[in-house]
């Protein structure tokens, strides 16, 4: 078996708190968690938004995290006012924010 890379370790781990992005939202919306947990769902969620708002600017940044989590390509995408240069680039870089803004990497 291929040993994973550390940067590809991050960066599935990054997929997977995208994927749960959207659970996480609607736990804390509807307050079917208890506090402690509700404190780190937001927490999570707002490192991951803010990181990639960083990159895409607001409007896009929730759809951008939807994508990345689902594992969405340029030819699937809902962000149709990208080239896709720019989403490719973006999808990268948002990536590499979030794990910033977790500080799970300089």
């Amino acid at each position: 078996m291929k040993k994973k890379s550390d940067s590809e370790c991050l960066d599935r781990l990054i997929v997977a708190l995208c994927r749960d992005y959207d659970r996480r939202k609607r736990a804390i919306t509807a307050s079917s968690v208890g506090k402690r947990v509700r404190m780190e769902y937001a927490y999570l969620n707002a490192r991951i938004l803010e990181g990639a708002g960083e990159i895409t600017g607001g409007a896009l940044a929730e759809q951008m995290i939807t994508e990345i989590g689902n594992g969405t390509g340029y030819a699937y995408s809902d962000l149709e006012c990208l080239s896709e240069a720019t989403y490719k680039r973006y999808k990268k870089e948002v990536k590499k924010n979030i794990a910033r803004r977790l500080h799970l990497c300089d």
